[in-house]
């Protein structure tokens, strides 16, 4: 699962989920578009698109949703995740200076669950047993694989402009890998520079600079021309 969260300079922005089932896993549930269940996240705004089999055979579905200002990111990690999902805490605070603007980044994802992670309580309720509807064990065995080595969670961070940024991402970068048994606490900032502006006092400063500069020109000028009449 590959969640990106896009944080452009004006504070808007867009949360967007992918699922990749590759070929074996696809061909598990060849009937995934009849179980999916997305009526909710349609209903609170979110764009839904596939199942898509890919040309490699991998299955890929993907729910996005737009965001006009940071204040709302935790609430659509809420809506995507569940208030009690592996992605908590998710917050993306903008300071707007003047010449900067500040963006910070912070989350967590916990996977430490195993693949109980993403399952529902009142699944678990209803049915017993694991609260993702099926024995992650008896998951395995048909998968003929540790799910370990097949799920994991990828979080990516886009901050629109040009500046600096510092983050706990491996090589300082703005992607967390996060493998099921685990849990990730991330957190990153940047400093977007406004040229436009930085541009326009840099152009003022220059054109005051040039006026004072005139205007002492003028007076030492004025004040030769004073002692050449003086005898």
């Amino acid at each position: 699962m590959a969640v990106g969260l896009q944080s452009r300079a004006d504070g808007s922005g867009s949360v967007q989920a992918t699922v990749t089932l590759d070929r074996d896993a696809a061909d598990q549930v060849p009937d995934l578009a009849s179980q999916l269940r997305v009526a909710d996240l349609a209903r609170a705004g979110w764009v839904v698109t596939g199942p898509a089999r890919r040309a490699d055979g991998s299955v890929l579905v993907r729910a996005s949703k737009a965001f006009p200002s940071p204040a709302r990111v935790p609430a659509l990690l809420a809506e995507l995740a569940g208030p009690a999902g592996p992605l908590r805490d998710f917050r993306l605070v903008q300071h707007r200076g003047l010449f900067v603007t500040a963006t910070h980044f912070s989350g967590t994802a916990d996977l430490g669950p195993g693949v109980e992670a993403f399952g529902d309580a009142q699944l678990r309720q209803r049915l017993g047993g694991s609260s993702i509807g099926v024995d992650p064990a008896e998951l395995e065995r048909q998968l003929g694989i540790a799910l370990a080595k097949v799920v994991d969670v990828r979080v990516s961070l886009h901050m629109a402009g040009s500046g600096s940024v510092h983050s706990n991402a491996p090589r300082g970068g703005t992607e967390w890998r996060i493998p099921l048994g685990t849990a990730e606490a991330m957190q990153a900032s940047a400093h977007q520079y406004r040229w436009v502006r930085i541009e326009m006092v840099g152009g003022a400063a220059l054109v005051l600079l040039l006026a004072a500069a005139v205007v002492v020109t003028r007076r030492v000028r004025a004040r030769g021309h004073a002692r050449l009449h003086v005898h």
